[in-house]
């Protein structure tokens, strides 16, 4: 909480990067998607969004639909304290916000910020949070975004340095 670190990516295996940090936190991602993550307090085993986010969660989908609108579902896994998996599912819909121009490292991006609002559905102990991505409309790049981790944790800022790739 409140620390910042550098990550290096460490390991790609069907289109999953895995990134380490020098204090060995792991985070793990699909495209700009937090997928998995280590060594942070309320860890996520695994994550998945049905259906699918569009590949670099770009404001424009393939078929040329925005992507504001759009309702998906958001299953997160974790490790509960009994070494058990806790799963919870989220309703999520993406919102366009308009252009949100961001500085990373004193470069300038042209960028659009996409919130994506998120309430649980499968527990007695509703949680909601809100991810929200700034996107280059050209690119689709996503250059900055900040990701719900747990209750726990709360939300992890990750700026992008360098495309992978």
């Amino acid at each position: 909480l409140g620390r910042s670190a550098i990550l290096q990516a460490v390991a790609e295996l069907d289109g999953q990067v895995t990134y380490r940090s020098g204090d060995g936190v792991s985070l793990a991602f699909v495209g700009p998607e937090l997928v998995r993550s280590r060594g942070l307090t309320g860890d996520i085993a695994g994550q998945n969004s049905e259906p699918a986010l569009p590949l670099g969660l770009g404001v424009v989908l393939p078929s040329g639909a925005t992507i504001a609108g759009t309702t998906h579902t958001r299953t997160i896994r974790r490790i509960g304290p009994l070494e058990d998996v806790e799963v919870s599912t989220f309703v999520c819909t993406f919102t366009n916000s308009g252009a949100d121009p961001q500085q990373i490292v004193d470069l300038d991006f042209a960028t659009v910020r996409i919130e994506e609002p998120c309430a649980d559905i499968s527990t007695d102990r509703p949680e909601a949070f809100v991810n929200t991505w700034w996107v280059d409309p050209a690119t689709g790049t996503v250059w900055r975004s900040r990701q719900w981790i747990s209750g726990e944790q709360g939300y992890l800022d990750i700026e992008v340095l360098k495309s992978f790739g």
